[in-house]
């Protein structure tokens, strides 16, 4: 980590340190056949940090977005934002995780929001290693009602599971897209 964060002076995204170790990996590796890719390098060093820690230098990038009712303020979520994000009291009491970032605009468009008092987070399939550490401190904090609107296929379905999880349960809203035959 000390090679991707500059021996701890400057921050790195989680791929920046990929490409780092990836070269270090490649000369331990005995078939030397496959480049350390992404998805494993990634489920690797989230085992790491669960057991380890993880360095508050290492950040993953911006995949979601949350929007507060009332005040239609809009935050971006990287696992840097979360970690300085303070939740605003009084101003809603319910989330509404969308693994359909698209479906925010019509969602928004429909007052949901404001008439439920319940923030919105947008996403783009399963949610980031920051999402969930954000509704894991509204748990925590506050304990918030969260609510997930997923597809009903296999995908969806693990999309929550893997929320209830992270978050110590949450209600689940399946939703089923129209296919067309």
């Amino acid at each position: 980590m000390l090679l991707a964060t500059d021996n701890d002076s400057l921050p790195s995204n989680e791929r920046g340190l990929l490409y780092k170790v990836r070269p270090l990996f490649q000369s331990y590796d005995i078939r030397n056949d496959k480049a350390l890719k992404y998805p494993y390098f990634s489920k690797l060093y989230h085992e790491y940090c669960r057991i380890h820690g993880s360095n508050p230098l290492i950040y993953n990038d911006t995949r979601g977005i949350l929007i507060q009712p009332h005040t239609d303020g809009s935050f971006q979520l990287s696992t840097l934002d979360v970690r300085d994000y303070v939740i605003p009291n009084y101003h809603y009491n319910k989330v509404l995780f969308i693994e359909k970032k698209g479906l925010l605009q019509v969602l928004m468009a429909a007052n949901i929001h404001k008439r439920f008092d319940m923030a919105l987070i947008g996403s783009e399939g399963f949610a980031t290693v920051a999402i969930r550490d954000l509704l894991s401190k509204m748990q925590t904090d506050e304990n918030y009602t969260i609510f997930v609107l997923h597809d009903a296929d296999p995908a969806g379905y693990e999309i929550s599971r893997t929320l209830q999880e992270a978050t110590h349960g949450c209600l689940t809203i399946a939703l089923m897209l129209s296919i067309l035959a």
